[in-house]
C-alpha cells in the first residue's frame, strides 16, 4: 500500500470511528500535526505511530501495519452474502448504527464496516464478539459467517436455517411458545398425504 492509500484509509477510519484528527491524536498520544500530515499525504507513518493509532482505534496492530504496507496483506475470504444481508438487516431492525453495534460488541467499527461494505468474512474473535452483542450462539454465528460448516447439512427447511434460529432467539419465551403453537395448528390443518 502506498502512503496515499494509507492516508485515504486513515481518513475513512476517522469517519468510521466518528473522530476528528485532533481526537485521534489525543487518543493515540501523538501530536495533532502528525495525524494531519498523514491524512494530507505529507508523511509516511512510523511503526511507533502506527502502533499508537492501532491502540486508539481499538484495532490489532497487524491490521494497521498491513494497511500501511509494512506487512504483507492477509488472505481474506468473502463473507456469505446471506450473512452480510442478515447483519445489515439486524442492525437496521435494532436501530444500531455501526459505531453503537461495535461498542456493544467491544470491537472497532472498522471490522463491521469491512463485513458490510467489503463483504469480508470476519475472523473468529470478531464473530464471537458479534454473537455476544446480538445475544446469540457463537456456533450459529460462526456457521452464518461461513467460518465453520453448517452442522445441519442439506437443510431445506426454513426452521433449520440460522436466520430462523436467530429470529426465534430474539423472542420472549411466551412469544416463542405462541409461534410454535401456531406452527402446530397449521401442521394439524394439513391433510395427510396419500
Amino acid at each position: 500500500m502506498t502512503t496515499n492509500d494509507f492516508a485515504d484509509w486513515l481518513g475513512k477510519a476517522l469517519t468510521t470511528h466518528n473522530l476528528t484528527a485532533a481526537e485521534l491524536a489525543r487518543r493515540a498520544g501523538v501530536d495533532k500535526g502528525v495525524i494531519s500530515r498523514l491524512i494530507n499525504h505529507e508523511r509516511t507513518p512510523s511503526p511507533e505511530t502506527l502502533s499508537s493509532i492501532a491502540t486508539a482505534l481499538q484495532l490489532p496492530p497487524e491490521t494497521i501495519f498491513r494497511t500501511a504496507g509494512l506487512l504483507p496483506p492477509e488472505p481474506e475470504a468473502e463473507a456469505p452474502a446471506e450473512f452480510v444481508l442478515w447483519l445489515k438487516n439486524e442492525l437496521k431492525k435494532r436501530g444500531w448504527p455501526v459505531p453503537l453495534a461495535a461498542q456493544y460488541a467491544g470491537i472497532s467499527p472498522y471490522f463491521i464496516e469491512r463485513i458490510i461494505q467489503d463483504n469480508k468474512q470476519p475472523g473468529f474473535e470478531v464473530a464471537r464478539s458479534l454473537a455476544q452483542a446480538f445475544g446469540m450462539s457463537e456456533i450459529l454465528l460462526f456457521e452464518m459467517a461461513g467460518l465453520i460448516p453448517a452442522l445441519v447439512e442439506n437443510s431445506s427447511s426454513i426452521i433449520d436455517s440460522p436466520i430462523w434460529t436467530s429470529e426465534m432467539s430474539q423472542l420472549t419465551t411466551e412469544e416463542a411458545k405462541k409461534v410454535l403453537e401456531f406452527a402446530q395448528f397449521i401442521k394439524a390443518q394439513r391433510k395427510p398425504a396419500k
